[in-house]
């Protein structure tokens, strides 16, 4: 992906080779990842960048360093289970922020997803959303008016 399907077929073609005989590979998802496994090779080179690189993302993005020019307060929520942005590289990202001093105010709300979403896990290994979390709303709502008062659902204070 960072290479616009420039490069990094070869590599592909391995973790295919590598994993095409695992049951699991097969459901695999993501948002382009899983499809990318997929498809052929051929196919992959063919219309890849059509497919797959029009969601305008910066791959050498680095949030580390933006968080250190950053010293306003923010709202950080993270959702303890999250499959998409994994709570531990977020907090770990948040810690050294936290250290220097920052005015970061961070949530872990547990047993969410993306989205804050609470879900049941099924016997295949996916999800199934079922509702927002407790507490998700009220948080937002009493940090933009400057009062605080938790608990906000099963949330917890991260420090």
């Amino acid at each position: 992906m960072s290479s616009h399907f420039s490069t990094g077929f070869e590599a592909l073609e391995s973790i295919r080779q590598a994993i095409g005989h695992e049951a699991w590979a097969h459901s695999l998802k993501g948002e382009y990842s899983g499809d990318m496994l997929r498809m052929q090779d051929r196919d992959l080179r063919r219309v890849g960048r059509a497919v797959f690189d029009n969601l305008e993302l910066i791959w050498d993005y680095d949030a580390e360093h933006t968080l250190k020019q950053l010293s306003l307060p923010m709202l950080w929520i993270v959702a303890g289970q999250d499959r998409e942005a994994p709570a531990q590289a977020s907090l770990a990202s948040l810690a050294k922020s936290q250290a220097q001093g920052k005015p970061f105010e961070v949530y872990v709300f547990p047993d969410t997803d993306h989205g804050m979403n609470e879900f049941l896990e099924l016997p295949d290994g996916s999800r199934r959303n079922t509702r927002v979390t407790d507490g998700y709303f009220r948080l937002l709502g009493d940090w933009i008016l400057g009062r605080l008062a938790p608990p906000y659902g099963r949330s917890q204070v991260w420090r």
